[in-house]
């Protein structure tokens, strides 16, 4: 494990007591809401966590905001009773914002999974999927289930690592922390940040806050599939992007009992399908979710109205 040693005098870890409720929905700010017909599975390490404050993040000590900084936790769903394929979908968390310029600008968030060849926190980590994201106000302080810009298949027995990571706040004047909980933990929970030369991840024990526990779950469920054939490659949907119609075909073997397409918020657009084709003239630009069920198991897709 590296020596802990501070860049700047005036840069070092600090941890806030603001407390906050518990409130479960995606924010409208929060671009990668995962909708709420999807089904989920969550895996977590704190069940029932109570939302308690932001957590331990290394911090402009002048109180000029957080700087970069990213909280991490790892996952085996064999662990959890899970076999087989599993789809990694998505995470869920919560974040502070302390806008201390009082401006109300949004920071950059990203949010990702990695394998790695070795054993959480070791190993050399490689990118699984990932969702470039912004907070502010209107995302903070509530429990938040976002998706990753696409779903990726692992084994049960994979170890899959999540990531939430928010950019620098100093430039902005913005503390923006992930949200720590009080409630017990069954592993633990790992920060880094380059500005406090932590370039890999630690626990927050081993940097003098054995307290901290902070809240990411993973989202995700066991994958459907037939045969040696996934589901995805049993249903064809396209153009995507898309103008003012949608083609969804399947194979012969496979009938579709329901199709429906939602926004970003979970809202239910009321596009139908009729004769493989779902007419999307009336909607607006944006990213949309398809959602298809089929004999064979639901298919969960991002489309893209242009």
């Amino acid at each position: 494990m590296k020596k802990i040693t501070l860049l700047l005098c005036a840069i070092a870890f600090s941890a806030v007591g603001v407390n906050a409720q518990s409130n479960v929905g995606p924010s409208p700010y929060e671009s990668n809401p995962v909708p709420s017909n999807v089904r989920m599975d969550i895996l977590s390490h704190t069940p029932g966590a109570t939302l308690n404050g932001g957590a331990v993040a290394c911090a402009d000590t002048g109180g000029g905001g957080t700087t970069t900084n990213s909280w991490w936790r790892s996952y085996t769903p064999a662990n959890f009773g899970y076999t087989g394929n599993f789809e990694v979908q998505g995470l869920q968390t919560a974040h502070t914002y302390d806008d201390i310029s009082g401006l109300g600008e949004p920071i950059n968030i990203n949010i990702n999974a990695w394998t790695s060849d070795d054993v959480f926190p070791a190993g050399n980590f490689t990118l699984l999927t990932s969702a470039a994201l912004q907070g502010d106000a209107s995302s903070a302080d509530q429990l938040l289930d976002l998706s990753f810009d696409t779903a990726e298949v692992v084994d049960a027995n994979t170890e899959v690592i999540l990531e939430f990571f928010v950019a620098d706040g100093v430039s902005i004047s913005k503390d923006v922390r992930i949200y720590n909980t009080t409630d017990p933990e069954n592993a633990p929970s790992y920060l880094s940040s380059v500005d406090c030369a932590i370039t890999d991840p630690v626990t927050t024990a081993s940097i003098g806050f054995p307290d901290e526990r902070v809240v990411l779950n993973l989202i995700g469920e066991t994958s459907l599939s037939v045969g040696d054939n996934t589901l995805s490659e049993l249903v064809s949907v396209f153009p995507n992007p898309m103008n003012n119609v949608l083609n969804v075909n399947v194979a012969g073997n496979i009938e579709i009992s329901n199709a429906s397409m939602f926004d970003l918020l979970g809202k239910n657009t009321g596009v139908q399908l009729v004769n493989g084709q779902m007419d999307t003239s009336s909607l607006a630009r944006g990213v949309y979710i398809l959602n298809v069920e089929t004999s064979a198991g639901t298919l969960t897709q991002k489309v893209v109205k242009r």
